[in-house]
């Protein structure tokens, strides 16, 4: 957006909440409920206070920003995902539990052309000299996730050829960071197209190759800010026990 659509968008903009139910080719799920069942209704949704950052293509011309929906009844879209997350934080703030997470995101870059893909140079795991191209489009990456307020602690090769892994430190600022992540690979993705490259963030791209996922370090705080997953010598702190059992339960539905 430029500042005159900034203007203009800051009384908010209307969205159908379909958009909550799309698939990866971008057709609604119609079994979500959320599409012509429903008539696709459009609702409003508002600028969030803060998420204001330059683009990562033209960051002295153009800025990005995150909306959020409101219902019917100006309350949040119980159906968004980042109102999802912000309820459950403040459940568990209500028990004085604070999540302290990092993460780390792992993708390849992969040359445009074909003829270029056919001269890919092995790689090392953890190699610190990486091609000249690829290290301009980890150059800019990290100044642009500077301009955009990102603290990145390391960017690493991975196991496999063009294959690199960013790491975001840790935090009790959940929802900054989660907005953080989706601010960062929208950036990878217009850079990397830029210098001629696809940033791709599937978890297995191919079969003959390492998979990529995104990794979440995760410590749970309590009020005092002690750590209640920290293990004597001998035992596993019981609420880590708990945690690693809520994760094995739930694993196969979130799969």
């Amino acid at each position: 957006i430029d500042i005159v659509g900034l203007k203009n968008i800051a009384q908010g903009c209307y969205f159908p909440m379909s958009i909550y139910a799309m698939s990866l080719d971008g057709e609604v799920i119609e079994e979500s409920g959320l599409g012509k069942s429903i008539g696709e209704p459009d609702y409003l949704c508002k600028p969030i206070l803060g998420s204001l950052q330059p683009c990562a293509l033209n960051p002295e011309s153009k800025a990005q920003l995150f909306l959020t929906m409101k219902d019917d009844n100006h309350q949040d879209c119980e159906v968004e995902p980042r109102n999802i997350l912000n309820k459950l934080l403040n459940r568990l703030h209500l028990l004085d539990y604070f999540p302290c997470i990092a993460a780390e995101l792992e993708f390849y870059l992969q040359p445009l052309s074909q003829e270029s893909q056919k001269l890919a140079i092995p790689k090392q795991c953890f190699d610190l000299n990486p091609h000249a191209d690829i290290q301009a489009v980890l150059d800019e990456i990290e100044t642009i996730a500077q301009i955009q307020g990102i603290h990145i602690t390391g960017i690493v090769s991975e196991s496999s050829t063009d294959q690199y892994e960013i790491n975001l430190p840790h935090g009790t600022d959940i929802l900054k960071l989660c907005d953080q992540i989706l601010m960062l690979k929208r950036s990878i993705k217009q850079v990397a197209n830029k210098h001629g490259f696809k940033a791709n963030f599937l978890a297995k791209p191919d079969l003959h190759k390492a998979g990529s996922g995104m990794h979440f370090h995760m410590s749970l705080l309590d009020a005092n800010k002690h750590n209640i997953f920290s293990c004597s010598e001998r035992d596993f702190a019981k609420p880590l026990l708990n945690v690693i059992s809520g994760l094995i339960h739930f694993m196969p539905d979130s799969m």
